[in-house]
């Protein structure tokens, strides 16, 4: 991934988010969600979600889709979280 900050990729998420009519209206996207949204790779998108996780800003849900077959599956989403406000 190239060295974007974090403020950088919670801006490119959210704005995707923004500008996207998601199936799950929970604010909740699956890495396929946000790799359509943003046009990046799965991996892409999971280094930015990372980054994120690993700045506390990541919330990770189970949501309910359905595949292809018509049958309801689990799947794992994620959820920005807004930012704390820091210590002194």
């Amino acid at each position: 991934m190239n060295n974007l900050t974090q403020a950088q990729i919670l801006e490119e998420l959210e704005q995707a988010i923004a500008t996207s009519h998601p199936e799950n209206p929970d604010d909740a996207h699956t890495t396929n969600d946000l790799s359509k949204m943003l046009g990046l790779s799965h991996g892409a998108v999971r280094g930015r979600l990372r980054v994120l996780f690993e700045a506390g800003r990541l919330e990770t849900v189970r949501i309910t889709r359905i595949n292809i077959a018509g049958i309801s599956q689990p799947r794992i989403a994620y959820r920005i979280l807004p930012a704390q406000p820091e210590e002194k």
